[in-house]
């Protein structure tokens, strides 16, 4: 269906175009589509790409998917950068280095950028079978659980082994 306005745009749902909600799937998320009526579009952020571009630069950090991401501007300010840790990003960087591992979902410290979480967690290996997967524990790869956290749940871990 073409879109009112758009005359370049055809999309199967012409409803879902404009109505405040991102589709970031083709065709909706095209130059064609003006990013889905302007759903996409985060001020500031050309290439930013999120499913709810407002809770950019809200004041809360979202230290999840693409928000907390350079694309994105570190979640438009709201995530903080850690005093020497020039690559890390995140909500309260107090708890960096407090004597606690932090490494739930979504706020994540336990990353390399982070320092595993200033020292606290564990130093991550790397997970036979799974060139380029590092995690601090790796039998939660393929034990049937997908627990989730970003250090698990990536292409490099095949998903947490295909749990998630």
């Amino acid at each position: 269906c073409i879109v009112k306005g758009l005359p370049d745009c055809f999309v199967p749902y012409p409803d879902e175009i404009g109505n405040g909600s991102c589709n970031i799937n083709e065709p909706y998320s095209t130059e064609s589509c003006n990013l889905d009526g302007g759903d996409c579009f985060v001020e500031g952020y050309p290439e930013c790409l999120v499913l709810y571009p407002t809770l950019i630069g809200d004041g809360d950090c979202h230290n999840y998917f693409q928000y907390n991401s350079t694309e994105c501007g570190n979640d438009g300010g709201d995530c903080k950068a850690v005093e020497g840790l020039a690559n890390c990003f995140v909500p309260n960087p107090a708890l960096i280095a407090n004597g606690e591992c932090d490494d739930r979902w979504p706020f994540d410290y336990n990353t390399l950028e982070c320092q595993w979480d200033g020292g606290d967690c564990p130093t991550p290996i790397e997970v036979d079978g799974y060139p380029g997967c590092f995690v601090d524990d790796p039998t939660k790869i393929s034990d049937g659980q997908c627990d989730g956290s970003p250090m698990y749940n990536t292409p490099e871990c095949k998903f947490e082994g295909a749990d998630c």
